[in-house]
């Protein structure tokens, strides 16, 4: 999970939100208290770190069986579009790409294409987070019996995709967003997923659409070069596609003990999830990548059983 929660409990919040302000019939020390009802977010984020919290504490952290982790996930993924429904529209995120493209926006002014664009990542990097939890967890007899935890799998793939594809078209035309390095986080969470899927699950169609993600996630990676740990995340997401194409047979998580039975180039992926922290927290940058131990136990999946 990275770094401990910024949150901080509820008790010790005891400063109001600001007022969402009408823009009219206000004082000056109104409207420096208030914020405009296109663009009020404090309160929306903080809402959404609770959300983050939940995830954390109700599945990840405990040790529950299968069919529970499924009944708590339906109930956060609801939490998680309400969120968005009480978002401001014009910066509310995106749904699927299967959905029909729009040109609604383009003429939007460019804080608000950028506020969107960030919201729409973090919100699939929420729900990488949340139904990623299904394919850590389950065993191949628990998704065959249990539909739901099948289309968990495919939620989270779907928002994988969602997070490689974004990133790689605003890189296109959008220098600022390539300084960003919050994308690191966003791109190697999405594509270790993605890869772990295809040790598991992924069937001889899949394979090929699945390494176009991955080669675009390295991609992206690579072009960051001004960023040390970038470049080394691009080099771990290489060494681990090629272990994932190695013909063997998919593995399974083992039910007992999910971090011993991973191919070995994932393990070393699932142990750089902690230090870059894919909860949407702050990117270390002096984070020194070649004293990583990547034989040491992964700190993602080290649960106390």
């Amino acid at each position: 999970m990275g770094r401990p929660d910024t949150l901080g409990a509820d008790l010790y919040h005891n400063r109001r939100f600001p007022r969402i302000g009408n823009g009219q019939n206000e004082t000056v020390t109104d409207s420096e208290m208030s914020e405009h009802p296109c663009c009020a977010i404090i309160e929306h984020m903080v809402h959404f770190s609770k959300i983050t919290r939940n995830i954390c504490l109700s599945i990840y952290l405990p040790e529950t069986t299968m069919p529970m982790i499924v009944a708590m996930a339906g109930q956060i993924e609801r939490d998680l579009e309400a969120w968005t429904q009480k978002l401001p529209e014009a910066i509310r995120p995106m749904g699927p790409s299967t959905q029909v493209p729009s040109l609604r926006g383009v003429r939007d002014v460019q804080w608000v294409k950028r506020q969107r664009l960030v919201l729409n990542l973090r919100y699939h990097n929420l729900r990488i987070l949340l139904f990623g939890s299904f394919l850590l967890r389950s065993t191949a007899q628990e998704r065959a019996t249990m539909s739901d935890t099948k289309t968990g799998i495919q939620k989270c793939l779907e928002s994988a995709k969602e997070t490689i594809e974004t990133i790689y078209q605003t890189y296109q035309h959008s220098d600022y967003f390539r300084t960003w390095f919050y994308n690191t986080t966003y791109t190697v969470f999405a594509a270790s997923i993605i890869l772990l899927y295809m040790t598991q699950e992924a069937v001889e169609s899949e394979i090929q659409p699945l390494l176009r993600l991955v080669d675009m996630a390295i991609e992206i990676l690579m072009i960051m070069d001004e960023c040390v740990v970038a470049l080394q995340a691009a080099k771990l997401l290489q060494g681990a596609r090629e272990k994932a194409t190695q013909k063997s047979p998919p593995q399974t998580v083992s039910a007992a003990n999910p971090g011993t039975s991973w191919p070995d180039g994932i393990v070393h992926l699932n142990h750089y999830w902690g230090p870059l922290n894919l909860l949407d927290g702050d990117l270390d940058q002096s984070l020194d990548m070649s004293l990583i131990d990547f034989n040491a136990a992964s700190l993602f999946m080290s649960m106390p059983h």
